[in-house]
């Protein structure tokens, strides 16, 4: 039951206020507000609460806990919450298979969204076709989970975020430290990848020496704003804090059921998994984040990052075409074809989509897969379908 306050709100209206209908909506729109965040804050203290009791602490030697909680739906997957002692918000990560004895880790790094959930059925399909040899691990960036939601107001730079992502992706090198470690970017989590493996990767303690290849999946390197996707929208996340009062109206309106209509009915019930991870970057504080890491990515990305000639010669990168994806343009994948002359270049001409996640996951995964194998020295199930060839003179 909502707090009797709310409704002793309508009843002070009456027929003696001066502008009766601007009073009706003014009350209205305040009582709402009140509404809707009494209905947040209960989400996140039932969250935190189910997180509270079912957890079991891992101390690590650098002063960081892992806390691992149960999930509803059964399944091999591990559900933490990674606590850097370097910044006071936790980070969720996701890890399948036995990493403490893995000799070869998979540590993919998401795009944007940067919700892990939503690479699970990607990472399961790797893990099949590896028959188990290889542990996978995903961890979402800072304030984009309902796992691990941001304090309210919170706003996350795409720089912070980089730095998150390099200094977890040490941890996990230290934790793990008999295994070979293979880095996967999709999108943006590309350039994290390549970021991560120079100087500020190196300041928190990651050895790029013992990263075994960098996969990139239809990386986006430089200059997002001048995109197709990105000219249209950035109004859109120019208006990130409008955006996400729009969407705890909805909140309060639909409730959870409610969105999760909405989101099967532009998914399609299929996409049961993809719904439930829409739903966890729908809180307030964590649709915000996501839409101003969006933003702060047009304004502080330019060219392509610099790597080191070790970094280049292993990395492999699954560009889409400028005319499907529109996140990348045709001057883009010539820059970064120029830059990276050893980096191995396929490009994509399945119609494959920049989200693979949503519809292709077993595909790419297949492709992936055989990236890794070759890197980590295991004996690939599949090999890719597509036939592309190696290296920058004869890639597509």
């Amino acid at each position: 039951m909502l707090p009797a306050k709310y409704g002793e709100e309508s009843r002070r209206i009456n027929k003696s206020d001066g502008f009766l209908p601007f009073r009706i909506v003014w009350k209205c729109a305040a009582a709402l507000t009140q509404i809707t965040s009494w209905i947040i804050a209960t989400q996140v203290q039932l969250a935190v609460s189910l997180l509270t009791k079912a957890t079991g602490v891992i101390r690590d030697s650098s002063c960081t806990d892992v806390h691992e909680s149960k999930r509803r739906k059964p399944s091999a997957w591990k559900y933490l919450l990674l606590e850097d002692m370097g910044n006071p918000m936790a980070t969720d990560v996701l890890f399948l298979g036995e990493p403490l004895t893995a000799e070869t880790l998979v540590v993919l790094v998401p795009g944007n969204p940067g919700n892990a959930s939503f690479y699970e059925e990607f990472l399961e399909h790797i893990y099949e076709l590896s028959e188990q040899q290889v542990s996978c691990v995903c961890f979402s960036h800072l304030g984009h989970s309902d796992r691990a939601p941001p304090p309210p107001g919170t706003r996350i730079h795409f720089e912070d975020q980089v730095e998150h992502a390099a200094r977890t992706i040490a941890l996990l090198q230290r934790r793990y430290a008999q295994a070979r470690v293979v880095l996967v970017g999709h999108s943006i989590g590309s350039r994290m990848v390549l970021e991560s493996m120079g100087p500020r990767g190196r300041a928190a303690g990651l050895a790029p020496r013992r990263v075994a290849r960098c996969i990139l999946l239809f990386p986006t390197l430089s200059h997002l704003g001048t995109s197709p996707n990105g000219s249209r929208m950035y109004p859109l996340l120019a208006c990130h804090d409008a955006v996400a009062h729009v969407v705890a109206l909805l909140w309060a309106l639909a409730g959870r059921r409610g969105l999760r209509a909405l989101a099967r009915a532009r998914l399609g019930q299929a996409q049961e998994r993809a719904v439930e991870a829409v739903l966890q970057i729908l809180p307030t504080a964590v649709v915000r984040n996501v839409l101003f890491m969006g933003l702060s990515e047009m304004h502080e990305i330019a060219g392509p990052p610099d790597i080191c000639a070790d970094t280049e010669a292993k990395t492999v990168m699954y560009i889409g075409s400028a005319e499907k994806e529109k996140w990348v343009t045709e001057d883009n994948i010539a820059e970064i074809k120029a830059k990276y002359r050893s980096t191995e270049i396929h490009r994509c001409d399945e119609g494959i989509a920049h989200a693979f996640v949503l519809d292709a996951s077993a595909r790419m995964a297949r492709k992936t897969w055989a990236w890794i194998a070759e890197a980590a020295r295991l004996q690939p199930q599949r090999t890719p379908t597509s036939g592309r060839s190696k290296g920058y003179g004869t890639a597509s």
